[in-house]
């Protein structure tokens, strides 16, 4: 096989113009599966079988539970594992991971937009190619660490006006292909965070036209992508950032998404400096906010909305925000892995699952490793609590990890293992010495485990991770994914660097 690093750029982008491999085709056979544990949905509580058994047929499980004497046409042996729901993951990995780019940075604002970038006109540093490789990248990541339901984020700074309509069809295509249910949308801004050198600090400069452009591409994604990949595609609306949209373009989308009857992920209350903003600017709260927008709902997704009152991080007491997000029915995504690179973290967990709140999980970085998130978010959350593990017990993680994601999509057919449901599930064996004893898998396993651990994933009936391989991808492209990547981080590193301030200093990359 030819050397993908002597591979020119043209050459090795060439690979993946037909990545793909066939799927096995979905069977109406009755497949038993036989484990030495799986985690079950039984009267709505999450129970753990020993030597539980599962049935499966056309897509769907047929039952769960102890010895299944039902006719079968198949069984698996998976005596030696245990058997789980699909991870659902509500901002997942959708991009070649742009966090090695801020981690430890002495100077962040080097990576905030200059002002004279602005002026001069935003342009994209990508070309469509790359930008349609960078999905394809992620979803593999994503299907091999066993999330089977995706909500994708990517990163935007070094875009022109955030994601491309093109990009974000190309995503669809890469998920149906690959067999990974996928909600998506066109991300879109309307302004930017600038470095404003003379003053010191970031500010918010407003893009031309106010981000329609991207508004409209989004409405046209919504249009074209509707039950795209036989259903295993959803679109959605996903503006960026709250305080990077004006709010007569969120009026909008909120009157779009209650048109279309559509789901909303939007981020707010993610930051120090969006707290600020917003509070000086708006003389509210980011929550607040969103209540005034009428966007405050049971069709809103949330990343972070970890700077609210009461917050160890804010300056307002009191749980006011907590009760608006639970009175709404919104759903908070909570993604402590990236938030721990930067030193916060949700205040917490336990908290906003006590107040009623809707809890799902994300990733939102490199590794989209649900056995770490869980791991992580549970040390953050007992950080905050003295070691108080009420609402916050890995069994806690894992419902918001798969059933909570599920019903934040008004999806309650995903993310658990019971009658009626669609067969989206995973394997671990638990052979594995590394994995030290059994004992509980749902602790033991969110104690220990790396989602590399996990060997087969199906969705909708079907394997699309066999053995650890990725099934959907042809092994010539699985081969070329590495070395693309490396060519994309660095050419998305030269992107930061041209939108700099401080695009001279030296050395950039500190």
């Amino acid at each position: 096989m030819t050397n993908m690093t002597d591979m020119t750029d043209a050459e090795l982008y060439a690979v993946f113009q037909s990545p793909y491999a066939r799927l096995p085709e979905p069977t109406k056979k009755v497949i038993k599966i036989r484990t030495r544990a799986l985690l079950a949905e039984k009267a709505g509580e999450l129970v753990v079988i020993p030597e539980g058994e599962m049935l499966v047929a056309d897509g769907r499980i047929l039952a769960v539970g102890g010895k299944l004497t039902h006719h079968v046409d198949e069984t698996l042996d998976w005596t030696d594992s245990f058997v789980a729901p699909g991870f659902v993951d509500l901002n997942a990995l959708g991009d070649i991971d742009h966090h090695l780019i801020w981690s430890e940075q002495k100077r962040p604002e080097k990576l905030f937009w200059s002002k004279d970038y602005v002026e001069g006109g935003t342009e994209e540093s990508m070309t469509a190619g790359e930008e349609a490789f960078k999905s394809l990248f992620a979803y593999v990541q994503l299907l091999r660490r066993g999330v089977t339901s995706a909500c994708p984020i990517t990163c935007t700074y070094y875009k022109a006006a955030g994601e491309t309509y093109g990009e974000i069809a190309a995503a669809a295509k890469h998920a149906a292909h690959l067999g990974l249910r996928a909600w998506l949308g066109v991300g879109f801004l309307g302004a930017g965070h600038v470095w404003d050198e003379e003053a010191g600090r970031r500010i918010v400069m407003p893009l031309p036209d106010d981000g329609r452009p991207g508004f409209e591409a989004a409405k046209r994604f919504v249009g074209d992508f509707a039950d795209y990949g036989g259903g295993l595609i959803t679109t959605m609306m996903t503006p960026e950032r709250i305080e990077l949209q004006s709010d007569a373009v969120l009026r909008e989308v909120g009157d779009f998404c209650r048109e279309h009857d559509l789901l909303l992920k939007l981020h707010a209350a993610q930051s120090e400096f969006e707290w600020r903003w917003t509070r000086e600017t708006l003389g509210c709260t980011p929550v607040e906010h969103l209540e005034r927008l009428e966007l405050l709902n049971d069709r809103l997704l949330l990343p972070h909305a970890a700077w609210t009152t009461g917050s160890a991080f804010t300056d307002i007491p009191g749980d006011a925000d907590l009760v608006k997000l639970a009175r709404a029915g919104t759903a908070v995504i909570h993604c402590p892995l990236v938030y721990g690179r930067t030193g916060a973290s949700l205040d917490n967990f336990g908290r906003y699952k006590a107040a009623g709140i809707r809890m799902t999980m994300g990733s939102d970085t490199f590794p989209p490793d649900p056995f770490m998130i869980m791991r992580v978010g549970q040390m953050f959350a007992l950080s905050h609590t003295g070691g108080n593990v009420e609402n916050a017990r890995f069994i806690d993680f894992w419902d918001a990890y798969t059933r909570g994601g599920a019903d934040a999509l008004r999806r309650p057919d995903l993310g658990r293992l019971t009658e009626g449901a669609r067969a989206d599930f995973i394997r671990i064996p638990m052979t594995n010495p590394w994995l030290g004893t059994f004992d509980d898998p749902v602790r033991t396993l969110a104690m220990a485990a790396a989602a590399t651990d996990i060997t087969d994933v199906w969705v909708e009936g079907r394997p699309i991770v066999e053995a650890g391989r990725v099934l959907g991808i042809r092994p010539e492209a699985m081969s070329a994914l590495q070395a693309a990547g490396e060519r994309y981080h660095e050419k998305l590193k030269a992107g930061f660097v041209g939108r700099s301030a401080l695009k001279d200093a030296v050395p950039f990359w500190d």
